[in-house]
């Protein structure tokens, strides 16, 4: 069962940018607060704790999060295009309607994390450690999940048309209602996959096996 974020009944309204920029100096974490409708650019986060803060219409313009860490943190109506996240842990996270096109999570580690109605093409997830989370009406197409591993991930009418799946731990997972034309596989790392009868008859193909 994914768990949901937990938020207080009341956040405290900040600039994005500004407090931002104060974290990134003075190396102070950050809980409890809510941003909206605010943009930040040019800001390297480094190992900061994100802890009970909510983004809400906000967009990041060359923000890089290194190593940083978010419990209990909802993003909604957010605009993470190109957005550097590497190495960063996600706990109890919910992405709402958001535009990750070219986001990289590469070695990130996401539990109790959901992704609904999300942009993500060109995405990357290479590496990731994905655990008791839920992808649901999102793009990740001509993106990667190259070496990830996935545990207790619930997958529900999602494009990842043209993905890289190489090296992934996939066994549990179900593409059985997604979009996984040209998505590149493995063979041996289908073991546990399930797929719809076209879905198993494309990849088949597209892995250069006859089938009559």
């Amino acid at each position: 069962m994914i768990r949901e974020p937990k938020l207080p009944e009341k956040l405290t309204l900040h600039g994005l940018q500004e407090l931002l920029e104060i974290s990134a100096e003075d190396d102070l974490d950050i809980e409890n607060a809510l941003f909206k409708g605010d943009t930040a650019a040019d800001i390297v986060m480094q190992s900061t704790v994100f802890s009970a803060v909510k983004f809400s219409s906000c967009r990041f313009g060359g923000v890089e999060f290194r190593d940083v860490s978010f419990t209990d943190v909802v993003f909604e109506n957010c605009d993470l295009s190109g957005t550097r996240l590497d190495g960063s842990s996600f706990c109890r996270v919910a992405f709402k309607n958001c535009k990750l096109t070219g986001a990289k999570l590469i070695d990130a580690v996401l539990e109790h994390v959901t992704f609904s109605g999300c942009a993500a093409a060109y995405s990357a997830f290479s590496h990731a450690a994905i655990k008791h989370t839920a992808l649901s009406s999102c793009n990740f197409s001509e993106g990667t999940f190259m070496e990830a591993s996935f545990d207790d991930t619930a997958l529900s009418e999602c494009n990842f048309s043209r993905n890289d799946f190489t090296h992934a731990e996939l066994a549990g997972l179900d593409f059985s209602d997604c979009n996984i034309s040209g998505a590149f596989f493995q063979p041996n790392e289908l073991s546990g996959v399930t797929m719809s009868a076209m879905q198993a008859l494309s990849v088949a193909e597209l892995m250069g096996i006859r089938i009559k």
